[in-house]
C-alpha cells in the first residue's frame, strides 16, 4: 500500500506494507494538495515556508507540479493571477480545482486547454479577494461540490449544485476543520482543533494531535497529525502518520522527523520497481501496536488549560497537571475508539484521611478508587459493553471537602472532590486482566505515589 504525503518541507512516499519511506520532491514547500490526473500526480506548492510574518502570504505565487508515472517532475505551471495560501486540490470532470484561502477563491485549471479560471464561492460579493472563510478543501459529493470553510473556529460545509455552482445549502461540521470524506455513508471531516474525526451522523473518533490529511485504501486508513507550534517552528516540527484498520482500530504510528506539518495524503498505485529510483527517507520512526510517546492518542489531560467554558462547569480551573472536581458528581466527555476495552484513571486525593470515589461511564459504575490518605493513585477499569463514541465519564464522591477546614494553615476555601491528572483508553487483545482491574465487588485497590 503506497501513499504520497505532502508536508511543509517535502513530498514523501510511504510504503506501509514494507514500512519504508522515500523522498519524492523538496525545495518548493510548503507543499499542500495532491490529486491524480490520468496517471499523473499533481501537487500544489506555495513556494514559501510558513513564517511569523503572516503578511507575506500576500506575496505568494503558488504553482502546480506535474509528476509522470515515475514520479519525476515534467511540468510546473502558474496561472496569470497569483495562487495565494494554496490549500487542497481536487480533480472534478478532468479539471483541477484549487482552494486559495488568501483570496477566498477557487482556481480552476483545465489540462486539456491549459487555461485557468477563478470562482468566488462566497455568496457575499464583499468576501472576494480577502480571507473570510479560509476555504481549504473541495470535493465532488454526488451532484454537488462540497467546499469546506475552516473559519478559524466552528467550520461550515458549503454545498453547490454542479455544474451551475448555485449555493444549495450550508451545514456546520467540525472546528478548524480539514478534509472531506465519507464514514459509514455519512460526510465526515478532521475536526483539527478538537483532535477528532467527526461525521454529520454524530459519529466521532479520537485521533489526538492536530489531524489534517486523510486517505483510505486497501483496508487501512491514514490520518496525518501535526503538532501545535508557532509559525516559525512549524516547518521543522515532526509530523505523524497514524494508521487505523478498516474498523478504525489503531495499528501504527509513523513519526516523520523534521518534515514540518502533514498537509495531505494520497493513495497511489506504483510499480514497486520504481522505488529503487527514489531516495530512501531514513528519518522515520515506526511504532507498531502502540502510540508514539510524544503524541499519545489515547489520553485526556483535564489539567491542561483550555476552553474553561467547554463543558467544565462541574470542575475548578485547570492547574497544568490536574483539575479538581467541584461537584459531587463531576463529569467529562471522553471518546472511546473501536477496540478499546481498558480505561485507566490517574487521580489525586488531598483529603488527609480515607476518601473514596465511584467512577462511572454513562451512569454505569466501572468501579471505585479508595484512598487511605492524601496522594496520587492509578486504577484501570474494564470497558465491557460500552459502544465506541462520545461518553460521559463521571466521578462520584460522597461529599466535598475544604482544605481550609481539614488542613492546618491551609487557606484554600474551595470545595473539592478529587483531582484528575489523566484518563487513558487503550485496547488490550488479551482482555482486561490487569493488576489494577476491578476486584470482586467493583472496588479498586490503589497504590499511592505521594507528590510534594
Amino acid at each position: 500500500m503506497t501513499f504520497l504525503i505532502s508536508t511543509s518541507q517535502h513530498i514523501l512516499l510511504l510504503e506501509t506494507s514494507q514500512n519504508t519511506a522515500y523522498r519524492v520532491h523538496s525545495g518548493n514547500g510548503l507543499y499542500y494538495g495532491l490529486c491524480l490526473h490520468r496517471g499523473r500526480v499533481i501537487a500544489g506548492c506555495r513556494n514559501r515556508l510558513p513564517c511569523s510574518d503572516n503578511s507575506q502570504r500576500a506575496e505568494e505565487r503558488g504553482s502546480l507540479l506535474f509528476f509522470d508515472a515515475r514520479l519525476h517532475v515534467e511540468a510546473e505551471l502558474q496561472p496569470p493571477f497569483p495562487l495565494r495560501d494554496l490549500h487542497g486540490l481536487a480533480l472534478i470532470d478532468e479539471r483541477v480545482w484549487v482552494t486559495c484561502s488568501f483570496d477566498n477563491l477557487v482556481a480552476i485549471f483545465d489540462p486539456a486547454t491549459e487555461s485557468w479560471n477563478r470562482w468566488y464561492p462566497s455568496p457575499d460579493p464583499l468576501a472576494r479577494d480577502r480571507d473570510v472563510h479560509h476555504f481549504n478543501t473541495i470535493a465532488k459529493i454526488g451532484d454537488c461540490i462540497a467546499l469546506l470553510a475552516h473559519n478559524w473556529g466552528p467550520s461550515l460545509m458549503f454545498f453547490y449544485r454542479y455544474p451551475s455552482l448555485e449555493l444549495e445549502r450550508v451545514r456546520p461540521l467540525g472546528t478548524q476543520a480539514h478534509n472531506v470524506f465519507a464514514v459509514a455513508g455519512s460526510l465526515a471531516t478532521c475536526s483539527s482543533a478538537e483532535g477528532l474525526i467527526v461525521a454529520e451522523s454524530g459519529w466521532q473518533l479520537r485521533t489526538g494531535g492536530f489531524p489534517r490529511g486523510f486517505a483510505a485504501s486497501e483496508g487501512v486508513t491514514l490520518v496525518g497529525l501535526s503538532r501545535s507550534a508557532s509559525r516559525d517552528e512549524r516547518a521543522g516540527a515532526d509530523g505523524v502518520i497514524r494508521v487505523f484498520d478498516d474498523g478504525w482500530r489503531f495499528q501504527t504510528d509513523y513519526v516523520l522527523r523534521g518534515v514540518g506539518m502533514i498537509l495531505d495524503i494520497l493513495p497511489i498505485s506504483l510499480d514497486k520497481g520504481l522505488l529503487h529510483g527514489l531516495d530512501p527517507w531514513p528519518y522515520v520512526q515506526i511504532h507498531q501496536g502502540q502510540y508514539n510517546p510524544e503524541d499519545p492518542g489515547d489520553s485526556f489531560f483535564p489539567g491542561q488549560p483550555g476552553d474553561e467554558a467547554g463543558g467544565w462547569w462541574e470542575w475548578h480551573k485547570a492547574e497544568d497537571t490536574h483539575r479538581w472536581t467541584a461537584a459531587c458528581n463531576a463529569g467529562m466527555t471522553v471518546i472511546i475508539n473501536p477496540g478499546e476495552n481498558l480505561l485507566a484513571v490517574e487521580a489525586m486525593s488531598g483529603f488527609p484521611g480515607r476518601y473514596g470515589v465511584e467512577v462511572c461511564l454513562e451512569g454505569i459504575p466501572l468501579g471505585r478508587m479508595e484512598f487511605s490518605t492524601a496522594g496520587v493513585a492509578t486504577a484501570t477499569f474494564a470497558l465491557k459493553e460500552h459502544a465506541p463514541g462520545p461518553a460521559r465519564l463521571s466521578f462520584h464522591v460522597p461529599q466535598l471537602w475544604k482544605p481550609a477546614d481539614q488542613i492546618a494553615g491551609n487557606g484554600d476555601l474551595r470545595s473539592l472532590g478529587i483531582a484528575v491528572l489523566s484518563v487513558r483508553l487503550r485496547q488490550d487483545a488479551a482482555g482486561w486482566r490487569d493488576a489494577g482491574a476491578p476486584r470482586q465487588g467493583g472496588q479498586v485497590a490503589c497504590e499511592h505515589v505521594c507528590r510534594g
